[in-house]
C-alpha cells in the first residue's frame, strides 16, 4: 500500500543538514549523489544553500579582480 506522494512519484528529497562548518557535509553529498546517479541509475539534483560563503562574496571578488587585471 502506497501511502505518500513520494512513493507513487518516486522522487525523494534528501536533506544533509548541520550548522557547524567542517563536519563533511559537501563531501557526504557529492559522494551519495554520485552513488545515486553511477550505482543505482537514480537522476540525481543537488542544491547547495550553504548561506555563509555568500558572505564572503565582497573579499572573493576583490581577490579575483587582482589575479584577472
Amino acid at each position: 500500500m502506497k501511502t505518500s506522494d513520494q512513493q507513487t512519484s518516486g522522487s525523494w528529497n534528501i536533506s544533509i543538514c548541520n550548522q557547524k562548518g567542517g563536519v563533511g557535509k559537501s563531501a557526504l553529498t557529492t559522494l551519495l549523489a554520485s552513488y545515486l546517479h553511477y550505482i543505482c541509475k537514480c537522476k540525481v539534483l543537488v542544491v547547495d544553500c550553504d548561506y555563509p560563503q555568500w558572505s564572503t562574496h565582497p573579499r572573493i571578488k576583490d581577490q579575483i579582480y587582482w589575479i584577472l587585471f
